[in-house]
């Protein structure tokens, strides 16, 4: 299990939906989002639209916003695209390699970059990749890679490189046709991360879906307040770590100066109001991340979801988010649950985690 699972069906859960979401939390919760959602009339998927185009399209938005923030490799979509055999654990490493965000790894890390990770701090070991000398904790089946006269996986990757560096710098988005080449890109990285080797056809919605980003300037906001770095420097962190292979994920758009640091997990719900339990599931697993994370890692201080249809970002301060939920509730014991739910998993956290979780 991760983090995530834990606080979805373990005993964190429970203490977040009995502890943390109380009814004038979740009222409070539902008041916040009503209000920033009055008048937005959301960006609707295509009609009969087949199984698991929602979750698909959700997460070639993801990655694609992720990218907006960060130049960094689809770390699960390089991972999976070795598990199904199209590359071996070296090309997805050199791959990896490419991106701006691995430009200062030196040369022996390099040799496994999937692995490192940058943050604010310096670089965070994710833990053995594909190819590592040492063992992961839940070491995948892999196939070997396929015989084939093309790069399928280098391809890819070169192409959204050149898009990247020439049309769309972190903070900013391309051309319409560039754009429409990204949505692609990003479709297949999907694809490899979740096992399916195919392109499914909603590139066009994704890129629309991207635009309104920037339509509804949330875009801007987000170069605001990573004091509007110069182009072609990154706005954060894309795919965050927080404790190594078990608290992962969001994007972390970085504080200026000595500004808390923006956790931010992107969703395409069409009706989200009519789908407030899940996000008050979501709020759960940002607080949780943000607990966990140390100062000097990310500095998370405000967490946020994006609504992706509407083109709306409803932020909270860390300690807000826990009041709203919980009537003043505090992380007290989440550093006890959190650590019991880790050993449960064969993770350890580190001493000076469990005191700044608690």
């Amino acid at each position: 299990m991760t983090l995530a699972s834990h606080v979805q069906d373990g005993a964190l859960g429970a203490w977040f939906r009995s502890g943390l979401a109380t009814p004038d939390g979740r009222a409070a919760v539902h008041d916040v989002l009503a209000e920033a959602l009055r008048g937005r009339r959301p960006m609707r998927s295509p009609r009969h639209a087949g199984p698991g185009h929602a979750a698909q399209v959700q997460a070639a938005v993801r990655a694609r916003l992720g990218f907006v923030v960060q130049h960094a490799p689809p770390y699960r979509a390089l991972t999976g695209a070795h598990r199904l055999g199209l590359a071996s654990p070296g090309r997805v490493h050199e791959l990896a390699g490419r991106f701006p965000s691995h430009a200062a790894l030196d040369p022996a890390r390099r040799r496994e970059a999937l692995r490192w990770r940058p943050s604010a701090a310096g670089w965070i070991d994710a833990g053995p990749w594909p190819g590592s000398a040492g063992r992961a904790l839940h070491p995948p089946r892999l196939r070997p890679p396929r015989p084939s006269g093309r790069d399928v996986v280098g391809d890819v990757v070169s192409r959204a490189l050149a898009l990247l560096d020439v049309c769309a710098p972190p903070g900013r988005l391309g051309g319409r046709a560039g754009e429409a080449e990204l949505a692609r890109a990003c479709t297949v990285l999907v694809g490899w991360a979740t096992g399916v080797p195919a392109r499914a056809a909603v590139p066009e919605e994704v890129a629309d879906l991207v635009a309104v980003a920037s339509e509804s300037g949330v875009l801007h906001r987000w170069r605001d307040r990573a004091g509007s770095p110069p182009c072609g420097e990154a706005l954060g962190v894309t795919d965050a770590v927080f404790v190594p292979g078990w608290a992962e994920g969001g994007i972390v758009v970085a504080g200026a100066g000595d500004g808390a640091s923006l956790l931010v997990d992107v969703l395409t719900l069409e009706d989200p109001l009519r789908r407030l339990d899940h996000l008050v599931g979501r709020c759960h697993h940002l607080l949780a991340r943000a607990w966990l994370d140390r100062p000097a890692r990310h500095g998370v201080g405000e967490v946020g979801l994006y609504l992706a249809r509407h083109g709306v970002l409803v932020t909270w301060p860390v300690d807000e988010l826990a009041t709203v939920l919980g009537g003043g509730a505090t992380s007290c014991r989440f550093g006890g649950l959190v650590a019991r739910a880790a050993a449960a998993d064969g993770v350890r956290l580190g001493a000076g985690l469990l005191n700044e979780a608690k």
